[in-house]
């Protein structure tokens, strides 16, 4: 961090280390602990495939990476829009308040999937799977797809509030 230098950071789930990773740089310390740890916001910038992996003297990880980019570039502007409706669609349903950074940031990015991606609620899994994908087609399909079962459990949860409210009767 003192050196403004880039790290990499890798799924590692129940002992299995993911293959595909995200070069970041830290963007901002959000709160040291007496322990010398700290939280810090990072700013994705690349993906990469570990190639290998050795942990060094002071027990952190060092790897080798080649860079993983997409391999069809094109324009989803359809894709997009359509993607775009559908967050905020759930956004709305599940009474969320993002903040307006996020919006600009997100109409800024030149990638709207990875974006899109950190406020849709993904598991770790899904996560992975989204970042393996090479085409922002193929992602922002997987994000539709994960936006409307979104959306039908919000609607769910609802209908279940107002049975609630109205002691388990429909009238």
């Amino acid at each position: 961090m003192k050196l403004g230098e880039p790290f990499g950071i890798i799924i590692f789930d129940k002992d299995n280390l993911g293959r595909i990773g995200t070069k970041v740089t830290v963007e901002s310390v959000t709160k040291n602990y007496p322990d010398g740890s700290f939280d810090i916001i990072v700013k994705g910038e690349d993906r990469f495939v570990l190639k290998t992996l050795k942990e060094n003297e002071i027990g952190y990880y060092e790897a080798e990476v080649d860079h993983y980019d997409d391999l069809i570039k094109g324009t989803y502007s359809e894709l997009e829009e359509e993607t775009l409706n559908l967050f905020n669609e759930v956004v709305e349903k599940a009474g969320v308040k993002l903040d307006e950074n996020y919006f600009t940031n997100l109409e800024t990015s030149e990638i709207k999937s990875f974006k899109l991606a950190e406020k849709v609620g993904l598991t770790l899994e899904q996560q992975q799977t989204l970042i393996t994908l090479r085409n922002e087609g193929e992602r922002l399909f997987m994000l539709q797809e994960h936006l409307k079962n979104l959306s039908v459990e919000l609607d769910n949860r609802a209908d279940a509030k107002i049975l609630i409210e109205r002691n388990g009767y429909i009238n």
